[in-house]
Order: structure tokens, then sequence, then C-alpha cells
């Protein structure tokens, strides 16, 4: 492995990398995500009736007037917090207050649970051989800030993309468009890690090395492996 540079978190944007980059997803890949524990805390917060984790994601889901239902809107930042929240309450029969929609949105940051151990020091391991490490990430501003507040693995990231901040979701090309024009770097050179193959053929679309990965399957460094 043989950089043209030193500080990749200080030089990312045009930088000539003679390896690779390696860009993640989060939630699936490097955090689980617990439907149940968001579901449960609803449940008790607003004293009503408790629903299954697939039954509250299904409920968040609201239909849209495009392609994307509301809450894939909410991520892309085309609906505002106080928005989208206020159109839950009304599907529960709650008040539509400020006090309910915070307690509402706060639930939302208990989504992302411990983090893969494995990975993580994969991520470390990456990091210490002068990989650049992006993350790519589907989420709202309720997941990213309960992410960042309870891990710190987000240092080994040099620069982290959310659809709520870039305004595109993946498989969306203009996402991965976004970061390439960011950071300068070419398709060719990079990996991309998600645990949803519909991302994954997004990137390989795109000219990107794909790899498809869940927690606790197949250990990512030997999926890595063939590309470094």
């Amino acid at each position: 492995m043989d950089y043209e540079h030193t500080s990749p978190r200080d030089q990312i944007k045009g930088t000539k990398v003679k390896g690779r980059i390696i860009i993640f997803d989060n939630e699936g890949v490097i955090v689980p995500t617990n439907w149940d524990l968001v579901a449960r805390l609803i449940s008790e917060r607003f004293a009503i009736t408790p629903v299954s984790g697939t039954n509250l994601k299904r409920s968040l889901q609201l239909p849209g007037e495009n392609s994307r239902n509301l809450l894939q809107e909410y991520s892309c930042g085309a609906i505002s917090l106080e928005g989208y929240w206020s159109r839950v309450l009304h599907i529960y029969g709650l008040p539509e207050t400020a006090q309910n929609i915070a307690m509402m949105s706060s639930a939302l940051e208990a989504l992302a649970g411990t983090p893969d151990q494995e990975t993580v020091g994969l991520l470390e391991d990456l990091k210490s051989k002068g990989y650049p490490l992006l993350m790519l990430s589907n989420a709202t501003p309720e997941i990213a800030r309960g992410n960042q507040t309870r891990d710190r693995y987000f240092r080994h990231f040099d620069k982290c993309y959310y659809s709520f901040e870039i305004g595109y979701r993946k498989p969306e090309p203009e996402a991965f468009h976004v970061v390439l024009r960011d950071t300068g770097f070419q398709p060719a050179k990079c990996i991309f890690v998600d645990d949803k193959m519909v991302n994954v053929k997004a990137a390989i679309a795109e000219g990107m090395v794909g790899i498809e990965h869940h927690i606790g399957a197949e250990p990512l460094k030997d999926k890595l492996a063939p590309y470094l």
C-alpha cells in the first residue's frame, strides 16, 4: 500500500490515493438497529398500546407525494423535524405539541445498538494503515445524533455523509455523486460496504467495488482482503 499523501483527514478533498478508499454504511454494518426498543420507549412515554418494532417502522413510513415515503423524505431533509413528527403524532391521535414532538424525536435516538467490536477493531486497523475511511448513511438527525453521542468509533472516519444533510438516499446515484465530487476520489479507487444489496449494486453501477456485509456474517476483513 503506497499513498501520495500524509494526512487523509486534512487533505481528503482532491487527495491522490494509490490505494483504496473505503466507504461504510453504518446501521447493519457497524451497529445493529433495535426498532423494538424505540417502540417500547414511545409506548412508555405516551402510555399507548405497545407495538412491535416492525409495526412501528411501518407506521412511521407514512405515504408521501412521490416514490419516497415521508420517513424517507425526512431522512433527505425534505421535511422539517416538526413537520414530520407532527404527522406521526396525528396518526397516533396524540396532541401535536412541541413537548410531544421532542419526546417522539428523542426516542428514535435509541435506534442503534452496541457497535460490533470486530468491525470497530477493523476500522482502527484500517485507519492505522492509512486508508481513508468515509461513511455514507441513510439517516435522520436523531439516528445520527444517537450514534455519535454513544460511541467514539466515529473518530476513525475522515468524513461522514448523512442523507438528511446531502439531500439524497442510497441507492440514489446522486448520493454517491456527492461523495465523489466532494472528495475528488475516483470510483475505481472506492470500496463500498453496505448491508443492503440494492445499495451495493448502485455503488457497483457507479464504478465502485461493492461488498454486502451483515453484522455477524463472515468477517468483513476477509471480504475486504482481496481488494486491499
